[in-house]
């Protein structure tokens, strides 16, 4: 496992990798064909996980914003996963600005895992 940042003292982005054979070796001539890495693993006051939240769906908003953008400038039309992704995205941030919401939420704790999955395809 290894730590790339942290968050308020509190581990937010882990790499673990994880395959089917279980092996941990990531150089290529050994690569199966899936991974595991945890995202985020840690437990959080309501603020924290607030903010670390919405700062990641900010960031993937950003993300799928700027290749609709480059799809725009290049192509001359808007990238149609991007375009549907930034419409989820918006929708998954108003359910959690819906589950924040009042001051109660603000001083729980709040355990906060997330994994992503890569698998290569050939």
């Amino acid at each position: 496992m290894v730590v790339i940042t942290s968050f308020q003292n509190k581990s937010i982005l882990l790499v673990e990798s994880k395959t089917k054979t279980g092996s941990k070796n990531l150089h290529p001539n050994n690569m199966s064909k899936e991974y595991d890495f945890k995202l985020i693993h840690g437990t959080f006051t309501g603020s924290e996980a607030t903010r670390m939240l919405f700062d990641l769906i900010g960031s993937k908003i950003n993300f799928h914003t700027m290749e609709n953008f480059s799809s725009r400038e290049r192509l001359g039309q808007d990238a149609p996963f991007s375009d549907s992704r930034v419409s989820d995205l918006k929708k998954v941030k108003a359910e959690l600005q819906e589950f924040f919401k009042g001051d109660d939420k603000k001083e729980l704790k709040l355990k906060i895992e997330d994994c992503v999955k890569i698998t290569i395809l050939e």
